[in-house]
């Protein structure tokens, strides 16, 4: 049993319909685990634009991070955490990317084994190019975040308009859960984003998308317009 309060949230980000432009951008050169519809945000590492998954906390903006020198979050609260990924948010993840080839093999995304052992390592090697395809528009399927969930479902509908942003969780300091580039962040309280689920919330500025579809009371699921923040300010989120 994990020790972290790290759990991952059951389903991905599925895109359905409406007008999506694929579009490519890079990764990062060192180990990183994007599952397929993971929220990405956008990194500029020396002048070199590439995507990281929500998981990576964006307290490491400018920082090409890996398993070694990855940085704790420092947000203290998730108010504080959706404010600084919303004006980074690229979209979602088209295709999943896993560490890749020839890279150290070490555990992503995943929570600690409650020891402070390092989990074995959980992936086989990848050989794709240094690139992942995204969507930076559409509607999707979204899984609600554990913040709304009671017994696994939502107690009040979700009408449509609704603004939503990433959801988070507290960190556990003692046996940290392993962020996606490898690094088992261990005395660390503060709060770190999902790479799928997200939360209501009532400002434009945290806003990655609308409700577009009343979501009922059981579901654990909603549909979402989402933008990346280049749309958002020029209104069609916000």
């Amino acid at each position: 049993m994990a020790a972290s309060n790290f759990t991952p949230v059951q389903g991905i980000n599925r895109l359905i319909r409406g007008f999506a432009d694929t579009k490519k951008i890079n990764v990062s050169t060192h180990p990183r685990s994007f599952p397929t519809g993971s929220f990405l945000w956008l990194n500029k590492v020396s002048g070199r634009y590439q995507a990281e998954p929500a998981l990576l906390s964006p307290t490491n903006a400018t920082t090409d991070s890996t398993a070694a020198n990855s940085s704790a979050s420092t947000y203290t609260t998730a108010a504080l955490f959706q404010a600084a990924i919303a004006p980074l948010f690229l979209g979602i993840a088209a295709e999943a990317r896993i560490p890749a080839q020839l890279n150290t093999l070490g555990a992503f995304g995943v929570a600690s084994n409650g020891s402070g052992v390092p989990v074995p390592g959980i992936y086989p090697m990848d050989a794709s190019k240094p690139f992942i395809s995204y969507w930076d528009s559409g509607i999707a399927v979204m899984p609600v975040g554990p913040s709304l969930l009671t017994s696994g479902a939502i107690t009040t509908a979700i009408d449509p308009g609704t603004k939503v942003t990433i959801d988070t969780f507290v960190n556990e300091e003692t046996y940290g859960f392993y962020d996606s580039a490898g690094a088992q962040q261990i005395g660390d309280t503060d709060y770190y984003g999902y790479n799928a689920g997200v939360t209501t919330t009532a400002t434009a500025a945290n806003a990655i998308g609308v409700v577009v579809e009343r979501a009922e009371v059981g579901q654990n699921f909603v549909v979402v317009k989402f933008e990346a923040y280049p749309f958002q300010l020029s209104g069609i989120v916000g």
